[in-house]
This record gives structure tokens, sequence and C-alpha cells, in this order.
């Protein structure tokens, strides 16, 4: 019965955690509003800690860094908590970095009263350094937090327009070649193309390509006799430079293949080793 209880929390448990991890990960403004709460109010209490520990006295230092570091710690774990907390407020933008600030100026009063009690230096000398790390704590925490909301936002946003640009490239290419070749395409991993120049020659294309071009497989038959290798000018969804390399080889075969750089020692790599079909990870793969 114990057994079974604690398989019952521990269900509970994870379905909380897991509840709430779908919850952040699912809001990009939420996900930059607690990161930065926590990563600024911890790089704040890092860099007040340091600085307050080197100027009070030798026997107060492990005491006084570890204090500040350990409230800035639990200040930011309790801000991000609230963040997530109310998350559905209207005002939760404004009102967390107005919490984010009172958490810093709270922090800075204490290592100022830390350094005010613990320097063994003149006083004027112990309250103008207190306010200078003040400064430096306030600046510091302020620029990480801007820092971090602001990559966490860039990087949701190139990830947002790189899934937009493959929906409508995905799109295009089912559009242009049909509905059954698209599929192959997809299911195989690359499209068999029939050479128009070559008798018995066939290109294979593939979905995916490598960071220089696509790694096009040559086949004479059913036996590989090199690869192709032609990069586009600028950078295009796989599918779509799929797309391209398709069409090229059945309108203008002739100046395609006088661009494309020819590789024989790709004759001895199998479509898996390629990338170009399921397998193992291939040696080509993006």
């Amino acid at each position: 019965m114990d057994e079974r209880q604690r398989l019952r929390r521990q269900t509970a448990r994870n379905h909380r955690l897991g509840g709430i991890w779908s919850i952040v990960s699912s809001d990009v403004a939420l996900v930059a509003r607690v990161a930065a709460t926590v990563c600024g109010l911890i790089a704040a209490g890092v860099v007040g800690a340091g600085l307050a520990a080197l100027l009070v006295a030798p026997g107060r230092v492990a005491l006084t860094g570890w204090s500040l570091l350990g409230m800035s710690i639990l200040l930011a774990l309790a801000l991000g908590t609230l963040a997530i907390a109310r998350r559905r407020a209207a005002k939760e933008v404004r009102h967390a970095l107005i919490r984010v600030r009172l958490a810093l100026a709270a922090l800075t009063l204490g290592i100022i009263a830390a350094v005010l009690s613990g320097s063994t230096s003149p006083p004027f000398i112990t309250v103008g350094a207190a306010v200078a790390v003040a400064i430096v704590v306030v600046l510091s925490g302020m620029w990480v937090h801007g820092f971090v909301a602001r990559a966490i936002v860039r990087g949701a946003t190139a990830r947002r327009q790189a899934w937009y640009a493959q929906i409508r490239a995905s799109r295009l290419t089912r559009r242009m070649l049909g509905y059954a070749a698209y599929r192959q395409l997809r299911r195989d991993g690359a499209l068999p193309v029939k050479s128009l120049i070559h008798p018995n020659r066939t290109y294979l294309v593939p979905i995916r390509t490598t960071p220089s071009g696509a790694r096009i497989l040559v086949l004479d038959g059913e036996r590989p006799i090199g690869g192709l290798c032609l990069r586009p000018r600028q950078p295009l969804p796989d599918p779509e430079e799929a797309l391209t390399h398709i069409l090229a080889i059945r309108t203008d075969e002739r100046a395609w293949l006088d661009r494309a750089n020819f590789f024989p020692q790709d004759r001895a790599l199998t479509p898996q080793a390629l990338g170009l079909a399921p397998g193992r990870p291939g040696n080509y793969e993006r």
C-alpha cells in the first residue's frame, strides 16, 4: 500500500511539473520574463557578493558573500515563481519589471548594510565604496535582465520565421511536384530524377542538404558513379532547395551540370551514408 501511494504521489508530482513546463515553454514572453528575472537577480547577487567581500573585514568575507548570494537566489526564485503564477494578469509585464527593480533595490540595501557594518576603512571611504558597489550591482542586474530577455525573444523569433519558411517551402514543393512525388521525397528522403541528356542516368536529389550545398548522388542504372555538389546563391529551406535542383535538371540539365562540382569518391557511399535515405546518421546531414 505504501508503495502504491508513493508511486501515485510521484506520478502526480511529475504531472504537475510537466504541466508547469508546458505552460512555460509555450509562452515565449513568459519564458523571457522568468529567465530575465532569474538571471538578472543572480548576476547582480554574484557581482554584489564579490565586490562586498572585497570591502569587508577578512573574517566576514565568507559570511557576507554567501549571505548576499543566497539572498539574490531566493529573490530570483520567488519572483520567477510569482511571474509564472501571475502569467494571466493583464499588467503582469509591467508589474514584473517593477518587482525586479524593487528586488534590486533591496539587494543593494543589503549590500550597503553589509559593507557599512563589516568594513574597517574610514567612514567616508566606506560610504563611497558602498554607493559605488550599489550602482554597479543595479546596472549589472538591469543589463543582464534586458540582455537575456532580448536574446530569448530574438531566438524565438528566428525559430518561428524558420518554421514558417519551412512550411511555405513545403507547400510550394508539393504544389510544383505533385502530391505523389512530394510524398516520396518526404518518405524516402530523396527523389530520383531521370536525366534528359544521359541515358540510364538518375540523380538522387535529397531533401536534406549540407551547409555547403546539396550532395546529389548520381546513379548509372543502379550503380553509384559519384556525387554532385551545388549551392544556391542564398540559403533556402530544404524542400525549396530540393525543388530548385529538380526543376533545374528538368529544364536545363546541361547548365546545371556545368555549375556543379563532381566528386567521384561518392560512388563508394550509400544513400544511407549520404543521409538521403533512412539509416544511420549521414556524413553530410545538416
